[in-house]
This record gives structure tokens, sequence and C-alpha cells, in this order.
């Protein structure tokens, strides 16, 4: 059991040096930055341009259109 520990603890030392070993580098660091930026601006695209369903987007323009503010947390006009 201690032979597996003593791995454990091997494999960890080595994942941390490479991670130190890795983030010395400045152009690393910033490429990963814009690795990073771009997956999850990716991902979040889709849920920021989701439409409304047809009745909720009506209410909507209905609301708009009496002058009245539209609460997008709740889905109803203020």
């Amino acid at each position: 059991m201690t032979l597996f520990w003593l791995i454990l603890a091997a494999l960890a030392a080595a994942a941390a040096a490479s991670v130190w070993l890795a983030f010395q580098s400045p152009d690393f660091v910033a490429g990963l930055t814009v690795i990073a930026v771009a997956a999850a601006v990716k991902a979040s695209i889709p849920q920021i341009t989701k439409r409304m369903k047809p009745d909720q987007e009506k209410a909507f323009r209905d609301c708009v259109r009496r002058g009245g503010e539209w609460d997008h947390f709740r889905k109803k006009c203020k």
C-alpha cells in the first residue's frame, strides 16, 4: 500500500513540476488564455442569442408597444 502512495506522490510531483515549468513562459500563458476565452465565448454565444418562445416574444412586443419595461428575469412586463 505504501508503494501506491509513493507512485501517486511521484506522479503528483511530476504534474506540478510540468505545470510550473509551462507557466514560466509568458507565451504559453497568453496562448492558454486566448484558447480559454475563445472556448468560453463559443460556448456562451448560443445561450446569449437564444430566442424567446413565441408566446413570450408576443408578450414582450406588446409590452414594448405599450411603453412598458420588460423584466427579462421574470419574463413579464413591469
